[in-house]
């Protein structure tokens, strides 16, 4: 079976963050969760260059979920929430989730696993 894949040259990404929103579109996420993110490598607070003028730098880093062959988060999920389909997409079941946040834990990708908005504290 073909495995989805997305490759980014990081060279050229501006930060508009179309690839972020075309995941939660794709993926129908609820609002406050995102497979998706893209941060911004540069000075202390968002959108800001690091290094002083005229040495000044400012990057984007595309950061999402990588679908991993073995979900460390699957195998960590209690309930069966956390599941792979077929096509090597990690989801998760909002009926299933108890929001213990075992998946967040286990995930190697810090910050890419997020609770589904109205699971359980």
């Amino acid at each position: 079976m073909a495995r989805y894949a997305m490759a980014i040259d990081i060279k050229r990404c501006f930060g508009c963050q179309t690839c972020a929103v075309a995941c939660k579109m794709a993926n129908g996420m609820p609002k406050g969760v995102a497979y998706s993110k893209v941060l911004t490598v540069g000075g202390s607070f968002i959108d800001t260059a690091r290094g002083s003028y005229p040495d000044c730098s400012l990057e984007y880093l595309p950061f999402q979920c990588q679908h991993c062959e073995k979900p460390a988060c699957m195998a960590a999920c209690p309930t069966g929430a956390t599941q792979q389909r077929d096509d090597g997409i990690v989801s998760i079941d909002g009926e299933l989730c108890i929001g213990c946040a075992s998946c967040i834990e286990a995930c190697p990708y810090e910050g890419v696993r997020t609770l589904l908005e109205g699971a359980p504290d």
